[in-house]
C-alpha cells in the first residue's frame, strides 16, 4: 500500500506527465480502417472492453463529455481521460477475375493479392468539470477521431483501377453541457468542430501505360450533438444521444496524368464526403452491487453517403469523377458486463455485431468492408487514489468480402476480389479525478 504522503507528493508530478501524453495524443495521426470508415474505438478506451455495450447509458469517466453529454451529471467528481488505441489491421485481398475495358481481359502485369498491415493508433481525450452544484450543470471536452481510414496496396496490385490509396482522417473537437432536471433525467448537448483530410489515389487505363489520378484536400465543418440521461430506478439507467451527421467540401489539389491524352498537372479540385447521424439508445442494469449488464444499439444514416464526387474545374472533360457508393443505412447491436472484483480492480468483457453499409454491387478495394463482430475484453486498475489505468484489447473478425464492381464508364474496369480482414486492437488510458 502506497504511503497517504507520498501520494500526495507524486500526484502533482503525475499530472504533469499524464496531461502531457494525453496532449501529444492529439497530434498523432488515426489514419486506419475499421469498419466502413466509422471508429467508436477512437470514443472510449475502456468502452471498447465492453463492445461499446452501455456506453452512453451512464457516466463512466470523462468520455461522457462525448458519448452522452447528459450522462456527465451522474460523475461524481471532476476529471479527465487521456488514452490511445492501437490498431493492426490485416486486409488480404486476392483477384477473382479482375478485367479491363482496353484489354477486355485479366489486368495486365498486377500482382493477384493486395496486403495492408499498417499499425497505426487512435487517439482519446476528455475532461469534464460541474460548473454549478445546485443545479448539478457540467462542462465537458473532447477529442477524437470519429471516422478514418488507411489503406494503400503495393502499384501493381490488380485492384489498382479501383484503389492504391485512400485515406480519410476526421478529427473531432466538442464542447457540450449536461444539466440535471430533476432526481430521474438529465438533459445535454453539444457542438463539433471536425476537421477532415482526404488523399485518395488510382490507377487510370490508358493504351499507352496506365495513368494516374492522385487527390488531397482537407475541410472544417460544425456538427451537434443532444442526449438525455434517463435513471427510472436505482438499478437501472438509460440513455439516448443524436450526433447530426457533417457534409465536407475537401479542398485541395488533384495530380493527373493521362498518357495517351497528354494530360499531366496538378490542377485545384475538390472531394464532397457526407458523414452520417448517429442515433444512440443505451441502457446500464445493475444485477447487484458488482455487477452491471450493459446493453447498446446505434442507428447510422449512411445512405447520405450515395457517392464520391471529384471535381476538377480545369479538366472540364473529366471533371466530375463521379465513384458511385450507394451506402445504406445500417446499425450496430451491444452487449455487456462489468465486474468490479474489488476497490482497486474493475473487469469487463462485451460483444458487438456491426452491420456494413457498404452495397455489394459498389463495394471497392478502397473499404473492403463486410458484417463485422466485435469482441473485447479490459480491466481497470485504480493503482493510487484518484489514479486509474484502464487497459483493453479486442479484436473484430468480418465476415468474408466479396468485391464485384464495376466502374467501365469512369475508370475503366471490372474488379473481382475477396478476402477476409481482421483487426486486432489494444487501448491503455489514464484517468485522473480532482
Amino acid at each position: 500500500m502506497m504511503n497517504p504522503r507520498t501520494s500526495q507528493r507524486c500526484t502533482p508530478q503525475l499530472s504533469k506527465i499524464a496531461l502531457w501524453i494525453g496532449f501529444a495524443s492529439l497530434c498523432i495521426s488515426a489514419e486506419t480502417w475499421a469498419g466502413a470508415f466509422y471508429l467508436p474505438s477512437g470514443e472510449s478506451v475502456s468502452g471498447l472492453g465492453r463492445g461499446f455495450a452501455g456506453q452512453a447509458a451512464r457516466g463512466w469517466d470523462a468520455g461522457a463529455a462525448n458519448s452522452n453529454p447528459a450522462a456527465m451529471t451522474q460523475l461524481e467528481s471532476n476529471q479527465w481521460v487521456g488514452g490511445m488505441v492501437g490498431l493492426y489491421p490485416d486486409i488480404s485481398l486476392r483477384d477473382s477475375g479482375s478485367t479491363t475495358l482496353v484489354t477486355g481481359s485479366a489486368v495486365p502485369s498486377g500482382t493477384t493479392t493486395g496486403n495492408v498491415t499498417n499499425f497505426t493508433g487512435l487517439p482519446d481525450f476528455a475532461y469534464a468539470r460541474k460548473m454549478d452544484s445546485e443545479s448539478n450543470t457540467w462542462l465537458g471536452f473532447a477529442f477524437s477521431a470519429p471516422f478514418g481510414l488507411g489503406i494503400k496496396y503495393s502499384p501493381p496490385f490488380t485492384g489498382r483501377y479501383d484503389a492504391i490509396e485512400s485515406h480519410l482522417r476526421v478529427m473531432d473537437l466538442a464542447a457540450t453541457l449536461g444539466t440535471q432536471v430533476n432526481s430521474w433525467l438529465s438533459l445535454g448537448g453539444g457542438i463539433h468542430l471536425q476537421r477532415a483530410d482526404a488523399q485518395l489515389e488510382s490507377a487510370v487505363v490508358d493504351a499507352v501505360r496506365d495513368g494516374d489520378i492522385k487527390v488531397r484536400g482537407s475541410s472544417y465543418a460544425f456538427t451537434g450533438q443532444i442526449s438525455a440521461h434517463i435513471k427510472p430506478s436505482q438499478d437501472w439507467q438509460l440513455g439516448l444521444d443524436y450526433k447530426t451527421g457533417a457534409s465536407h467540401n475537401e479542398k485541395g489539389e488533384a495530380f493527373v496524368v493521362i498518357p495517351s491524352y497528354g494530360i499531366s498537372g496538378t490542377y485545384g479540385s475538390s472531394v464532397r464526403v457526407n458523414l452520417p447521424d448517429i442515433a444512440t439508445a443505451s441502457a446500464s442494469y445493475s444485477l447487484s452491487p458488482s455487477i452491471k449488464l450493459l446493453a447498446e444499439a446505434r442507428w447510422f444514416t449512411w445512405s447520405r453517403f450515395h457517392d464520391l464526387s471529384i471535381y476538377i474545374p480545369s479538366l472540364s472533360a473529366l471533371s466530375p469523377l463521379v465513384r458511385q457508393e450507394q451506402y445504406h443505412n445500417s446499425y450496430s447491436a451491444a452487449l455487456g458486463a462489468e465486474y468490479a472484483l474489488s476497490p482497486a480492480w474493475t473487469l469487463r468483457a462485451g460483444y458487438m455485431f456491426d452491420q456494413t453499409p457498404t452495397n455489394p454491387s459498389n463495394r471497392s478495394v478502397a473499404v473492403p468492408d463486410s458484417d463485422r463482430h466485435w469482441f473485447g475484453v479490459g480491466a481497470s486498475w485504480s493503482f493510487m487514489p484518484s489514479w486509474v489505468v484502464d487497459l483493453t484489447y479486442a479484436h473484430i473478425q468480418f465476415e468474408p468480402v466479396t468485391i464485384n464492381r464495376n466502374v467501365l464508364s469512369t475508370f475503366g474496369n471490372v474488379t473481382q476480389m475477396t478476402g477476409q480482414p481482421t483487426v486486432d486492437m489494444v487501448g491503455v488510458a489514464l484517468r485522473n479525478a480532482f
